[in-house]
């Protein structure tokens, strides 16, 4: 993290194992090959994550300070399994993304909550909007007819989560650049 700068867009997210993560960059290659004449922006592979909270541009200082507190109320989190549900596009009256769906688990729930707590503290309020989980693989910028829902795409199963992070978005013209600002690791047994 650059503390020389005053504020920094930020969030917290799931980091995804490797095999998962190359796993849907397959699936986003196969959607590519069937988007004939979209314009999408494809997320990179080393960029998919499950994103826990957005939490906009925060100073800098804030951020050091919620580390220690993230991290503390955090520590009873156990790894834990993402389990998929679908390849979707959404929202699904006009989709403006295609996006794999995560069942919400008991240890997914505990740590959004735990997460929720510890932003608390620092007078951030809970989201709004329930927490709706899922991985974007692709954001839809312009297309002139419907898009495949990649109905006969070998999907992954599941994802094991053994950390998450506080990560800085950059963004740019070509697309966000994620730096991650702090990795936090759940604690196995």
């Amino acid at each position: 993290m650059d503390i020389k700068q005053k504020s920094i867009r930020a969030f917290l997210a799931a980091d995804i194992d490797e095999q998962c993560r190359q796993q849907l960059h397959n699936v986003i290659h196969e959607l590519s090959r069937e988007s004939h004449g979209a314009k999408i922006n494809w997320v990179p592979a080393e960029n998919l994550h499950l994103t826990l909270r957005f939490l906009g541009d925060l100073p800098s200082d804030q951020i050091k300070a919620m580390l220690p507190t993230i991290a503390q109320q955090t520590k009873h989190v156990l790894p834990f399994t993402l389990q998929f549900g679908k390849l979707d596009l959404l929202p699904h009256r006009h989709p403006h993304y295609y996006a794999v769906t995560i069942i919400l688990n008991t240890e997914l729930a505990a740590l959004e909550t735990a997460l929720n707590s510890a932003l608390s503290k620092f007078n951030i309020e809970p989201d709004k909007r329930p927490f709706f989980p899922h991985l974007t693989l692709g954001r839809i910028k312009k297309t002139n007819k419907p898009l495949p829902g990649g109905q006969n795409i070998n999907m992954p199963d599941m994802a094991q989560v053994n950390s998450f992070g506080l990560y800085q978005s950059t963004l740019s013209s070509s697309g966000a650049i994620y730096t991650p600002i702090q990795r936090f690791s759940l604690n196995p047994l």
